[in-house]
């Protein structure tokens, strides 16, 4: 599970975004992985709450994907290669900005 964000405006050209995992750095409390029946379950409190979008950034929650079944720390992996994004969610603007 990861925490990431995005220009609101996205470059032109795109350059990504930047993905922390959830809690410790080293990706250490961030992990789950389901059982052979597809099943998983994933639980983490927020200490300080979770960075909302604002307009200037977008932040995003997002599922992280390894099909070599690896992990990989702190970091996500290589996108594309054993790396996938099957969900993720937009984070609503935080109140109080516009």
């Amino acid at each position: 599970m990861w925490h990431a964000f995005m220009p609101a405006t996205p470059p032109v050209p795109f350059t990504g975004t930047l993905d922390l995992p959830l809690g410790a750095s080293d990706g250490s409390e961030s992990r789950f992985t389901a059982d052979e029946h597809g099943q998983a379950s994933f639980v983490h409190t927020f200490r300080p709450g979770l960075e909302m979008s604002d307009v200037w950034t977008v932040s995003m929650l997002a599922i992280n994907y390894h099909s070599d079944g690896k992990t990989y720390g702190g970091h996500p992996g290589l996108f594309g290669l054993h790396s996938h994004i099957p969900l993720f969610a937009m984070l609503p603007q935080r109140g109080g900005i516009e």
